[in-house]
């Protein structure tokens, strides 16, 4: 008897090993098309410092915005968007008073219970160019998440 103690307790820590699992990871946002309004800055390493403003129009296309900084005629930021992923979320969007019973005691009342909207939440990246005498100096990206309720 005291044999198969060992084995015993090998095969109920080998069930309960099995029975345990993680919670699969949420699935990479899709990617979107970038509407066509807006160009597709999605390669960062083809960007130099010192590129023309003829090479980045024919490899990134028009800006989205351009501005003129007022410091300098010559001085101007060039801003590129473009829609990296979107993907859908659950979101509470209110409550609503739900009647229960409390077990124990067997009283009734109200408790809140919270409504669920699904949301639709997109990644825009937004590329800031800063041009100076037609050439590129400097740069600086950034993502924004927007969202829209369905």
């Amino acid at each position: 008897m005291k044999r198969n103690l060992p084995l015993a307790f090998l095969c109920s820590i080998a069930g309960i090993l099995s029975g345990c699992a993680t919670a699969p990871e949420r699935a990479a946002p899709a990617s979107a098309t970038p509407a066509a309004a807006t160009p597709s800055p999605v390669k960062l390493d083809n960007l130099q410092k010192g590129m023309t403003t003829a090479e980045l129009v024919a490899q990134w296309g028009q800006p989205a915005e351009k501005k003129t900084l007022k410091s300098s005629n010559e001085a101007e930021v060039w801003t590129y968007r473009e829609v990296t992923g979107s993907y859908q979320d659950q979101v509470a969007t209110g409550t609503r008073m739900v009647p229960r019973v409390d077990p124990i005691t067997g009283v009734q009342s109200d408790s809140p219970e919270p409504i669920y909207s699904q949301q639709t939440v997109e990644v825009v990246r937004t590329s800031d160019l800063l041009i100076f005498q037609g050439k590129v100096v400097e740069w600086k990206v950034r993502d924004e998440k927007r969202t829209k309720l369905n």
